[in-house]
């Protein structure tokens, strides 16, 4: 490869800034995920060992997340122009306290230090400023954001079918994956590696899992031989915890608006060795079938994913008024219909991934002032600096006998 820097013995390669860019462009541009861009990109020049792969994704991640702050650096407008984002990866390897090549885009670079604003220096959008603070207030909003701002740690849920925590954690030592045991059934990987592709994932042994989305399946209060009702299953990564703590009895019925959004849990229920999982595709088919019928029911409902910035930092720059507006409209028309699925007697938990109270107990108090025959039993709010893990919220209601 030509035109290459030297940085502290590591020799930057223009193609690998070039990636970078490339990356930088799909997400700002494009709207797409950055963790999705990350993964496509760095698999997609197999020369690239595993030190140009970090390097190519520290990279990512770090300039979308503070991509605000930067720009401010510099001293110069947002650009999409493949020279100002080079510029802008200069900016973000000099905040790093990393040398530069000397390459014509760096001519006269530097760091401009004057006093920046708290939105400016958080990296983060004015609209997207405004709703924190008036949703959370300011002290809680900038705690919950400066938490979000810090790389996010790696969790997963032992598969209980196969295994306990403590002999996943000694596999995972045995594999060369450094890991330490949370609460419950959760392992925090300390050293980030390929986990697809060891042989205690291919076994089925654990799914890769949020720590606090582990917290929701558990929610729900569940007995074995249940008839339990997932109706925004979505991955299914919920789906399969359900099985678990039910021993792998009773029955799931997984479902969701978007079939194409069950596409993977069948492949991954299989892996896992659940046999009491039902996948309904269509689910106009799950209320004709089992209106009144379930004892639990997951109402893991689409969200901003304002709680889980951590891992998407470009939703710093996405979340606005209508996107909360249209987010608690689809809330409650999906409580609205799901109160019909549910027993009397039972019990339901409905969860997002957001912060906001707009989207989370302002639905559920929507729902119990349009359903007298609920009430809520218990609720949780997960904030990022909680559990080094997302911002979750969970409601269990009971539907009165």
């Amino acid at each position: 490869m030509q035109d290459t820097g030297k940085q502290k013995g590591l020799r930057v390669h223009r193609q690998l800034v070039e990636a970078i860019v490339s990356g930088l462009k799909r997400i700002f541009l494009n709207a797409e995920r950055s963790d999705k861009v990350v993964h496509e990109i760095i698999r997609s020049d197999r020369r690239w060992g595993s030190r140009d792969r970090n390097f190519i994704a520290s990279a990512i991640f770090d300039i979308t997340r503070f991509r605000r702050k930067y720009w401010n650096d510099l001293g110069e407008t947002e650009s999409s122009e493949t020279p100002a984002l080079i510029r802008l990866w200069g900016a973000y390897q000099l905040r790093i306290g990393m040398a530069i090549p000397d390459w014509p885009e760096f001519k006269n670079i530097g760091i401009i230090d004057v006093a920046a604003p708290w939105k400016v220096v958080a990296s983060v959008a004015d609209e997207t400023d405004n709703i924190g603070r008036i949703e959370l207030g300011n002290e809680m909003w900038e705690r919950s954001l400066d938490a979000m701002n810090i790389p996010a740690s790696l969790f997963v849920r032992a598969n209980t079918l196969k295994t306990s925590v403590k002999k996943l954690s000694d596999i995972l030592i045995k594999e060369g994956i450094e890991s330490r045991i949370e609460e419950g059934d959760c392992v925090c990987i300390i050293e980030k590696k390929k986990l697809n592709e060891s042989p205690s994932h291919k076994k089925g042994m654990f799914e890769i899992q949020d720590r606090s989305s582990q917290l929701v399946a558990p929610y729900l209060e569940l007995e074995s031989e249940m008839l339990v009702g997932d109706i925004c299953a979505g991955g299914g990564g919920k789906t399969l915890h359900l099985s678990a703590l039910m021993k792998n009895r009773g029955k799931i019925i997984a479902t969701d608006i978007s079939a194409g959004r069950l596409a993977n849990l069948e492949k991954r229920a299989e892996r896992a060795g659940l046999k009491n999982v039902e996948i309904i595709k269509d689910i106009a088919e799950v209320f004709e079938k089992y209106s009144g019928q379930f004892d639990r029911l997951l109402i893991d409902a689409p969200c901003s994913g304002s709680g889980t910035i951590r891992r998407e930092p470009e939703k710093k720059y996405r979340i606005n008024v209508e996107m909360i507006r249209q987010m608690s409209k689809t809330q409650s028309e999906i409580l609205d219909k799901a109160a019909i699925l549910l027993k009397p007697g039972g019990k339901m938990v409905y969860a997002t991934c957001s912060i906001f109270p707009s989207e989370n107990r302002k639905s559920i108090d929507d729902f119990l002032n349009a359903h007298s025959g609920f009430e809520l039993e218990a609720e949780r709010s997960i904030m990022p600096y909680d559990l080094d893990s997302d911002g979750f919220y969970m409601a269990r209601l009971t539907k009165r006998a």
